[in-house]
Parts: structure tokens; C-alpha cells; sequence
């Protein structure tokens, strides 16, 4: 005689293999969707950050040309450092319309402040996240060189 049924030990072996292959496949398509996450953080972090930097550059065009003294210099835009104004530094200071503006970069912030006199700076405002960032003047060019998710950038902006 045959037998026309499962024997229970065979259906709960079939349950186990089956739970098994989705508890495999699940964690395939957990990983794949924290990928896809990762990637479109970056690219959106990436893409605001160009947005911001041409902001920045609209507004340094539009700073005020006329030159104020500031820690022993008289120019109407600074670049500081550590030692004080420089040619090369992680901070910028300039002045458009009544106020005063320092974009400070202090790892990994891109920061603001506005004050209506240049040493007076309290609150800092979050622009962005980078690896690094480095402003640089040459000539009458100020070159922005940043980094941001491994990849180093660069905008160059003429002061003139």
C-alpha cells in the first residue's frame, strides 16, 4: 500500500529549509537598501554642498569693496588662520551691507556667523559637513578647496 501523506517530520523539515532561504534573502535586500540609502546621502550631501558653494560665491561678489582695518590689515577680505590673516587659512571674513560675515570651517562643520563688527562673532549656524576645506588667495583669485566624501573639489572665485 502507498502512503498518500506528508509525514509531519517532512513538513516541518520543508518549513525549515523555506524560513532559512527568506531569512538569506532578507538579509541580501536589508544590505542592498543600506546601500542605496548611503548613496543617495552622498550624492544629496554632494549636490547641496555645490549649491551652497555657489551661494557663497554670489555673495562674496557682492561684498562691500570698501576696505576696513581688521588685525593690523586694511582690505575688505580676510583669510585666517590659526596665526591670524594669511594667505591661506580655514576661515573667511567679509563685510556686506551692515554686517559682518566669517564662514569658519571646524572639522567636519562648515560654519556662518553674522555680527555687526568683526570680532564680535556668538553664534555659529551649520552651512554643511566636509573632510576638509581650505580657503587660498592667489592674485585677486580666492580658491575654496574642499573635500567632501573622499573626493576633493575645488571653486575659484574672482575677488576683483
Amino acid at each position: 500500500m502507498k502512503n498518500k501523506g506528508g509525514l509531519l517530520l517532512e513538513f516541518i523539515l520543508n518549513i525549515f529549509i523555506f524560513s532559512v532561504i527568506l531569512l538569506l534573502l532578507f538579509t541580501f535586500m536589508k544590505r542592498i537598501v543600506i546601500i542605496q540609502n548611503y548613496k543617495t546621502t552622498v550624492r544629496t550631501n554632494g549636490e547641496n554642498t555645490l549649491y551652497l558653494f555657489d551661494i557663497l560665491k554670489k555673495n562674496i561678489k557682492e561684498r562691500d569693496k570698501e576696505k576696513i582695518l581688521y588685525k593690523g590689515k586694511n582690505s575688505n577680505f580676510f583669510i585666517i588662520n590659526e596665526n591670524g590673516v594669511s594667505d591661506t587659512g580655514s576661515s573667511l571674513l567679509y563685510k556686506a551691507g551692515e554686517e559682518f560675515y566669517l564662514i569658519k570651517f571646524s572639522k567636519p562643520k562648515l560654519l556662518i556667523s553674522s555680527s555687526q563688527t568683526p570680532e564680535s562673532f556668538k553664534k555659529h549656524d551649520t552651512l554643511a559637513k566636509l573632510d576638509s576645506l581650505v580657503f587660498q588667495t592667489k592674485n585677486d583669485l580666492l580658491l575654496i578647496i574642499y573635500e567632501i566624501n573622499g573626493s576633493t573639489k575645488e571653486q575659484v572665485i574672482n575677488l576683483k
